[in-house]
């Protein structure tokens, strides 16, 4: 089901994970966010409220980067940005303020479907355990395997 607002498809996707939802308030940069705890892996949702706005994202927090293998992990993580070549692929990052692995994903909140996105949601969280099982291989070794990241959410 299609949605007009974030807040209807936060209260949505919260319904679809079992847990309330927040009811954000726009920042003064009018931005609303909210986040779920999935075990033991945080995902936040972002929403810029614009007029005509109808983008959000999906941050999964990965965790932090191993100072031992810290430019080897950047340094997959950029290969994998590079072979996920499509609109709809999510992006790899590193948070510069927490050193942080993040996966963000874009999503249309009027074409999104709260159950299909909270599905591929646990997906990522999943994706996200494994690489803190072991951060090089989970991404070198499946270069996005096991994850439509091409499809919507």
């Amino acid at each position: 089901m299609p949605f007009s607002t974030f807040t209807e498809f936060g209260t949505a996707l919260c319904e679809a994970a079992g847990v309330a939802f927040p009811t954000p308030l726009p920042d003064p940069n009018n931005v609303m966010a909210f986040h779920l705890v999935l075990d033991g892996v945080i995902v936040n949702l972002i929403h810029h409220e614009l007029e005509g706005n109808d983008d959000a994202f999906v941050l999964v927090v990965f965790g932090v980067t191993p100072e031992h293998d810290e430019c080897e992990v950047l340094r997959v993580l950029a290969e994998m940005n590079f072979v996920l070549m499509s609109a709809d692929a999510p992006v790899l990052c590193c948070n510069p303020d927490t050193r942080e692995v993040v996966l963000r994903k874009a999503l249309s909140i009027s074409l999104v479907d709260a159950e299909l996105a909270f599905s591929a949601i646990k997906q990522l969280v999943a994706m996200a355990l494994e690489w803190r099982a072991d951060p090089l291989f989970a991404l070198a070794g499946s270069r996005g395997a096991g994850f439509p990241f091409h499809q919507r959410i």
